[in-house]
């Protein structure tokens, strides 16, 4: 496993990252806890070391925990809070508190600001979390109580551009910007992060299942509400499909190939710290492992996907 450096915060962490979210349930489809935990400790065992969960993923970060019991090794963990569950100091506090608990932990090494655009677009997303008794108090607090070692925001490109702009943050998640379908944050968001040294995680390797999964069963899962709403558009969902035809032809129609090919995808950008993928199984787990073994893509490949 490799490992690049997150940021200022100087964390080594590994080019993929253990995704808590597909342990949420709902519309990321069924798992089962055994084989999550099963996941998670092969992943591990293996070399990843940043595990990503949230407060808002349902079990997520109690399955985590559970995980956690008993290991000896090095693990970097990065968990988020929700603009639509607190957006006080004291709130903020209070849900950190219930993560701690849940995770079993003292303290964790991130802590984000989960889905900011929920709070306004762009810099009025920001400003609200920055204000006096704000989300932002809150988390200097934890940090000052040694509760959180380094702070950040996830969301929506815009809001998390801002967000970077301020200065104010150590990482930022973004998510399904920055995939074979979309890599539209390399066009400010990772030039950003790197002029303020913020390092940058990337959700949505596989854009929520559809450069990993059957099309049927992508499709199923994006009415029971996977997708944000600006995700899938008219014009987005024309684009989208049209674009996975080219990619799937390009590997074959073979899913385990363009499952590879997404993963090589993101690792061959330097300024991506790390690529949070969900992952239910052992079995998903060595198939990634695999993928990252191979190293990214070389840049003649990389054009001829985006030219797709």
């Amino acid at each position: 496993m490799r490992y690049r450096r997150l940021g200022r915060t100087g964390l080594e962490v590994s080019e993929i990252g253990i995704g808590g979210a597909v342990f949420a349930g709902t519309s990321h489809g069924l798992f089962d806890e055994t084989d999550a935990i099963a996941a998670i400790r092969t992943a591990l065992e293996t070399g990843v070391n940043y595990i990503d969960t949230s407060r808002h993923y349902g079990p997520s970060e109690e399955i985590i925990g559970r995980a956690l019991m008993g290991y000896t090794g090095d693990y970097i963990i990065c968990t988020k809070i929700s603009p639509r569950q607190v957006v006080t100091a004291a709130g903020t506090i209070a849900g950190v508190e219930e993560s701690l608990t849940a995770l079993q932990r003292s303290h964790v090494d991130v802590l984000l600001a989960h889905d900011i655009q929920h709070l306004g677009e762009g810099t009025d997303a920001v400003e609200t979390i920055l204000q006096r008794g704000g989300m932002v108090e809150g988390l200097r607090q934890l940090q000052r109580e040694g509760r959180v070692r380094f702070i950040g925001v996830s969301g929506r490109l815009a809001e998390v551009v801002a967000a970077v702009q301020t200065g104010e943050f150590d990482v930022a998640l973004s998510f399904n910007r920055f995939n074979l379908l979309d890599w539209s944050a390399e066009e400010v968001l990772l030039p950003q992060a790197e002029a303020h040294n913020v390092g940058v995680t990337m959700g949505g390797v596989f854009y929520q299942g559809f450069l990993s999964l059957p099309l049927e069963l992508v499709l199923q899962r994006v009415e029971n509400g996977l997708l944000w709403a600006w995700d899938w558009t008219d014009t987005r969902q024309e684009f989208v499909l049209n674009r996975l035809e080219k990619l799937q032809e390009f590997a074959d129609d073979d899913l385990a190939a363009l499952r590879r090919l997404a993963v090589q995808f993101v690792l061959s950008e330097p300024r991506v710290s790390s690529a949070v993928i969900g992952m239910k199984s052992a079995v998903e787990v060595t198939e990634n492992l695999a993928a990252v073994e191979t190293g990214g893509l070389d840049a003649e490949t990389v054009a001829k996907l985006k030219a797709l």
